[in-house]
């Protein structure tokens, strides 16, 4: 009768410790790998996902794009973009969350719309601000400035009549051909020299009568044009050639200030900004890293 015994009671007992076991297990399951663990920050949401919480409550953002829209432009934007694009894992991710590109990864559609979704969240300024981000973006017609914390509630702090001024000058680094040699076109002032081209495009001396500067809005791309004789200049794609042209449209075989273009190039600016001048004389033209332009503050 003692073995019987002892068996009942054992297997009395093993359940018990199995229930315990469990609870044990799931205790160190939740307390471990559950998805309120792994937050570690109290639903901290990724800077893209703060953007998308800006942009449901401001309204969609808009940017600078090319002045001088060519067929198959996004196509070979997104393109060259993607694969930067989606080795941002958390912004990829997020894009991915947010919208539903057709087709797969290697198509056009798809990069086309991850690209576009991408154009919209560089659009919005963020800032660090303690436990969250000051933002700024331009809607419409619009200025919208606030405060996002880290779960992603956002205040609206202020809603201003404004435009998005998109550059369409010259890159902080372009030299200007003065009659004291080039200069940093950051460098003149009011009343400086600086060359200019007469009616028949010979050198006129001339003096500054104004210098302006746009800001460089996050995201916006420049172009670089070069020419078959070496010379090259980098401006935003808008800026006027000194024929009326703008360096956007330019293409492989056009003329440049008497030169074959060979190659257009866009690149990414990190100057914060861009400028232009304007010089005395009858066109308002001047050689910028010694190519002849015109000048967007041009009044003719």
């Amino acid at each position: 009768m003692l073995p019987r015994a002892s068996a009942a009671v054992s297997s009395l007992v093993r359940p018990a410790r199995k229930r315990t076991l469990l609870v044990l297990f799931v205790i160190f399951a939740v307390a471990c790998g559950s998805p309120q663990a792994a937050g570690g920050g109290g639903g901290r949401l990724s800077l893209p996902e703060l953007k998308y919480r800006v942009i449901a409550k401001t309204g969609v953002p808009v940017y600078c794009g090319p002045p001088v829209v060519r067929q198959g432009y996004e196509e070979q934007q997104a393109a060259a973009d993607f694969p930067a694009i989606k080795a941002d894992i958390e912004t990829y991710q997020a894009i991915l969350a947010h919208t539903n590109p057709t087709g797969n990864e290697s198509s056009s559609a798809y990069q086309v719309a991850v690209w576009r979704e991408w154009k919209k969240l560089q659009a919005v300024t963020m800032n660090p601000d303690g436990s969250g981000y000051d933002f700024s973006l331009f809607t419409g017609h619009s200025l919208a400035k606030g405060t996002v914390d880290a779960a992603g509630n956002v205040k609206i702090t202020s809603s201003t009549p404004a435009n998005l001024n998109c550059p369409i000058c010259l890159a902080a680094a372009t030299l200007i051909d003065t009659p004291r040699g080039a200069v940093r076109v950051t460098e003149l002032r009011a009343g400086d020299p600086v060359w200019t081209a007469g009616p028949n495009g010979r050198r006129l001396e001339a003096t500054v009568l104004e210098v302006g500067s746009v800001p460089f809005p996050e995201g916006h791309d420049a172009v670089r044009v070069e020419v078959a004789d070496g010379r090259s200049v980098t401006a935003s794609a808008g800026h006027p050639t000194a024929g009326g042209a703008s360096l956007g449209s330019l293409r492989p075989g056009d003329l440049l200030d008497g030169s074959a273009v060979v190659a257009v190039s866009t690149l990414h600016l990190e100057d914060g900004a861009t400028y232009d001048l304007l010089p005395s004389g009858p066109t308002g033209e001047y050689w910028a890293d010694g190519v002849l332009l015109g000048s967007t503050l041009w009044p003719g």
